[in-house]
């Protein structure tokens, strides 16, 4: 028997099939809102210059968040000024959950947390103690999660997969969120900051 909390895949709708059930009550898939911010930033089919970089994080957690069984929208990206960065997270708050890269350090131009808090947002960190991906926020604003991920692309796709996703599972009611955590012996030493978690990505 299927229980409340259990995502359905192959298998379950084969169960259903077998017992002759042609509806089940789900959980809608969120709409999860993605924001780049930086002025060093340009779209997918734009030639960058030599100080710029495409938009590649925006297209990653796209990917991610679908994965993760959420609708991925993708917004403007946010430059380095708050009226920017304030109009781009306004429209990411008409979403069931907001996703914003980079912005997030102690940089002149990171202004995210500053906007949010304009927004009345309620913090709950600003950081973790993982490598990559350090200067993290989390929180709510306007009855919405956000977070607010590391810009460089590493860091994005680690912090997504071991802190965002759950989020975003959870929001479609499962009950056991995902975190696949592979085991492997090193054949050579490691270096590493003190106190800090190390991860890395391996698409699947």
């Amino acid at each position: 028997m299927l229980g409340a909390g259990v995502r359905v895949g192959y298998a379950e709708v084969a169960m259903l099939a077998t017992v002759g059930h042609t509806r089940v009550v789900v959980y809608q898939r969120p709409r999860v809102a993605i924001v780049a911010t930086g002025d060093e930033i340009v779209e997918f089919d734009q030639h960058p210059a030599p100080h710029q970089i495409r938009n590649s994080n925006a297209a990653s957690l796209a990917v991610q968040v679908q994965r993760a069984g959420g609708v991925p929208q993708i917004l403007g990206i946010a430059r380095d000024t708050y009226e920017s960065t304030r109009d781009q997270i306004r429209l990411g708050l008409e979403a069931d959950l907001l996703l914003l890269s980079g912005g997030v350090s102690a940089g002149k131009y990171d202004l995210v947390e500053k906007v949010l808090a304009e927004f009345g947002a309620e913090f709950f960190f600003d950081r973790v103690k993982i490598q990559p991906g350090q200067p993290l926020v989390f929180g709510k604003v306007q009855g919405k999660v956000f977070f607010g991920l590391p810009g460089n692309p590493g860091s994005t796709m680690i912090t997504f997969e071991t802190i965002a996703r759950a989020a975003i599972e959870r929001a479609q009611g499962l009950r056991e969120p995902s975190l696949p955590l592979l085991r492997a012996r090193l054949t050579s030493p490691l270096r590493q900051k003190t106190g800090l978690t190390r991860f890395s990505t391996r698409d699947s």
